[in-house]
Order: C-alpha cells, then structure tokens, then sequence
C-alpha cells in the first residue's frame, strides 16, 4: 500500500492481524461480523447508547494474517480484499488483483455502488461493485465519476498531470492532450462523484492550461475570467463556478460565486496557499488554512457568504456538518484525533489513532461516525459511533465511512 493519503498527508498505520478465508472470486464475506463493542464515556451531547437507526457504511481494505502491511514489502504480491461494510456487517469484498488494489485512494463509495480500480500492464480497470465495467489500454487516473443514462461518465487524468479524456461508458467524448483537470476523488470535498459535476444534466469539470481556467460542459469548453488574485479552489454549484481566492501575499481572501464577490479576509490573519470549497447543501463554505501573524499558530477557517463562520485551532479539520451543529473532525500530528463543535468545544479521543480516509467522518443529524484506525501494534482499525467504539476484525483498515443514500 504506497499511497494512502488523508488531505496530502502520507501516513503509516499498525493493526492487528486476524484469519480471513480468501476466493478468487468477489463476493459476500467469508468473515463478516465487527468483532466487539468496546463502550466509551459519555462525551457531551452525544450519548453512545442511543445512535440512530440511519444505516452507514464503510470500505476497508483487509490483509492475510501476519502479514505487515504498513512496510507492504510485497506490495500488489500478497492476495487483500477491499471490502464493503454495511452497518458493521461486511456484504461485499474484491480481491485485489485484476479488479482492484490495496491502495487506499483507489476504491470508492459512491451513489450506492463500490467502484475499485486497478492500474497494471499497461492498462486500466474499473470494476462496480466487483464487475468489470471499463477497461483502458493505458494507465490513466480516474479524477471523476457521475452515473447517467444506466452508464457512468468518467474523467480520467494522464498519469504525469497533463491531458484528460472524458468517457460515457466506453466512448470517448472529449479529449485534450494538455490540460490539469481540477480536482478528484481524492479530495473530501468533492466526495460525491470528485472532479465531475451535473449541470443541468450535462457532465461538466473545470481544469487549467498553463494559466487560464476553462469551464466545461458536456463537450463544450469556455474560458473563464478569473478574479484578481491566486485562485485556490474552484468547484461547480448550482451550474455556476465557485471560486475561493487570495492575493499573493494571503492577506486578502475572497470568494465568487454568481456574479457577487464575498470578502473572505481575517484581521491579523494571513492565508496559506491551501483551502477547499464546500458545499452543503447548496450553500458555499470555504476552508483555508491560516497563519496568525504575531503568534505563527496555525488555524482552519471556515467562511460562507455572511462571513466567517468557525476558526480552529491547527490546520487539519475536516468539516462534516456546517448547519446546525457544526461539526469537524481533525488530529494532531502525534496522532491524536477530536471533534470540535460550537456547542461543545473540542472533545479529544482515547488512544492514539490516524484516519487516511477520504471520508474520515459522517454526521446523520443523530450520531457522529468515525473511522479510526490505530497507531500501536496489537490493535484493530475501529468505528466510532457517538463514544461507542466498533473493533473491525481484520488485519487491515478503514479507508472511509458513508451514509448509504451517499
């Protein structure tokens, strides 16, 4: 496993090994249940005997017994499964191989339906829940994917960065043999269908040429004009771009979203280079990393069109509700992870664990889930359900938590 990454961050993680019967063939578990319940101490409003009936899952990915897959010494020679869970039963496994890879950043939980990937030899595959769906002669990186019409559009980056191809099923619709594609499903805030969106049922992207943007949809491109300044982050809503900005120097920051310009700025604040555009439920939020001029202490702001919204302390949080409550999650790096809400405050968890998911959390309005996998030896990859702890009973890891409408 060579590229687990959690917002840019490459991390090594230690769990325990268990047995697991291994077909070659995807399928249902041989092993399916979540191992125990480790209850937690209550913490703040969120009670761990009482987490609703909304129904979640998670990926994982699971190795043979003994086997170190943090050094991965073998890497794409041992025989893993990537595993779908459904409320803590697994009902869907891949074996690595033809159909899919270890990688955390290659399988994916989307509109229902798990989707591995496999590069090798030359070619490219994409598998839906363990059926082969696409293949490419050619190692391409898929940065998209939108259902649409009973076959999936997807976007696919060359691998050195430069040119993309925009696919409907096996045909081709557009291809440029220069361009970056802007965005992924890499990227948490555009975990739906990544660097693709829907405008007004056309797939449609944006990506970059040297220095100018361009907007397309369906097959046809237009440039765009963007704003003074260092574009940041760019995402389509509501058929229109969305742009987050700052100036050079990081102390001016704004936002553009349909025609109208909403400062972003913080007195006695500077913007780092890095930020994302969220949308919750149709409404932009920009989080930008900030530096606090005269202390240096980094922080994670969160700003929408009325303004700021949250800022917290250090500079790794994850939004996973901004309507009411507001909640995130984030870590340290020694591997401690909290959750932070404007009710409550900071909550840091027990134990030492690390989550390079891309979807590290879900609030469902009742109960805040968490993937969690740990740092120690001895110890298995969990799920974190309002203080209640779900051990996985796998040699392995969480690689994301949904809710299954997702």
């Amino acid at each position: 496993m060579k590229t687990p990454t959690f917002l840019g961050v490459l991390v090594l993680l230690v769990a325990a090994c268990e047995p697991l019967f291994f077909d070659s063939t995807p399928g249902i578990c041989r092993q399916s249940r979540v191992s125990k319940t480790v209850k937690a101490p209550r913490l703040l409003n969120l009670d761990p005997e009482n987490v609703s009936g909304q129904e979640y899952c998670f990926t994982a990915v699971s190795f043979p017994e003994g086997y170190d897959w943090r050094r991965d010494s073998l890497y794409g020679g041992v025989p893993a499964t990537v595993r779908l869970y459904r409320n803590g039963i697994c009902v869907l496994e891949v074996p690595t191989g033809e159909l899919a890879c270890a990688d955390a950043d290659m399988h994916y939980y989307l509109n229902g339906h798990l989707y591995t990937q496999c590069r090798s030899g030359g070619r490219t595959v994409l598998a839906r829940d363990g059926e082969e769906i696409l293949r490419i002669a050619g190692e391409e990186v898929l940065a998209g994917l939108l259902p649409g019409d009973g076959m999936e559009y997807t976007l696919w980056q060359n691998r050195n960065g430069n040119g993309f191809i925009l696919r409907h099923g096996a045909d081709t619709l557009l291809f440029r043999s220069r361009g970056a594609v802007h965005g992924s499903l890499r990227e948490h805030s555009l975990l739906e269908s990544g660097a693709l969106a829907s405008m007004y049922g056309d797939p449609a992207f944006c990506f970059r040429l040297d220095k100018e943007w361009y907007l397309v949809r369906g097959t046809t491109q237009s440039q765009i004009s963007p704003p003074e300044g260092v574009i940041i982050d760019m995402r389509i809503m509501d058929g229109e771009g969305c742009y987050f900005y700052q100036d050079d120097a990081g102390l001016n920051a704004a936002m553009r979203w349909k025609a109208m310009t909403y400062d972003l700025s913080r007195s006695g604040y500077r913007y780092l280079k890095s930020g994302r555009v969220y949308d919750f439920n149709g409404e932009p939020f920009c989080v930008g990393v900030l530096r606090h001029i005269s202390t240096s202490k980094g922080f994670c702001g969160i700003s929408g069109r009325k303004g700021s919204v949250d800022l917290i302390e250090g500079s790794r949080a994850v939004p996973l509700s901004l309507s009411s409550p507001r909640i995130y999650m984030g870590y340290s790096p020694e591997g401690r992870i909290f959750y932070y809400s404007q009710e409550g405050g900071y909550v840091w968890l027990e134990g030492r664990y690390y989550s390079f998911a891309l979807s590290p959390g879900i609030w469902d309005g009742e109960t805040l889930t968490m993937a969690l996998n740990p740092l120690e030896n001895g110890r298995k990859p969990a799920v974190w359900r309002n203080g209640k702890i779900e051990e996985v009973d796998i040699n392995g890891f969480i690689s994301g938590v949904y809710s299954v409408s997702q």
